[in-house]
């Protein structure tokens, strides 16, 4: 038995392999989302006022993964990085389709961060008063 995700193909050698499609259900994405909503204290502060943005989270994520939990998971992570209503929502707006750009989003935010960090290193090395 092999699994995979959609996009990777099984090796040829294997002979006439038989595929079963595994997705998430819309009941289990729910779960999730209301589980991770409960469990971020700051998307759960931002949330805590806006049930309209509360309720169209759960219907945004599952039109967007078409089955696909890791592509859930990663959406998660996107939202629960904002830090008020506006950034949520404004996120929630453009959340990538597929795998790769949910990938892209990611990439471009760890290098956001370490481009952070490298100009909080360098203004405190500019600005010490002893080497």
């Amino acid at each position: 038995m092999i699994t995979s995700q959609p996009h990777v193909q099984p090796p040829s050698s294997l002979p006439n392999p038989d595929f079963l499609e595994i997705r998430a259900t819309d009941n289990d994405v729910r779960t999730y989302v209301k589980a991770r909503i409960k469990n971020s204290s700051r998307l759960q502060r931002i949330l805590d006022n806006r049930p309209d943005l509360t309720e169209g989270i759960r219907p945004t994520i599952i039109r967007n993964i078409k089955g696909m939990f890791l592509l859930a998971k990663l959406h998660m992570d996107t939202l629960a990085s904002k830090i008020n209503a506006k950034e949520v929502q404004d996120t929630l707006q453009c959340l990538p389709k597929t795998l790769a750009e949910s990938y892209d989003n990611a990439m471009e935010q760890i290098e956001d961060c370490y481009r952070d960090l490298a100009h909080s290193a360098l203004s405190w090395v500019a600005n010490a008063k002893r080497p």
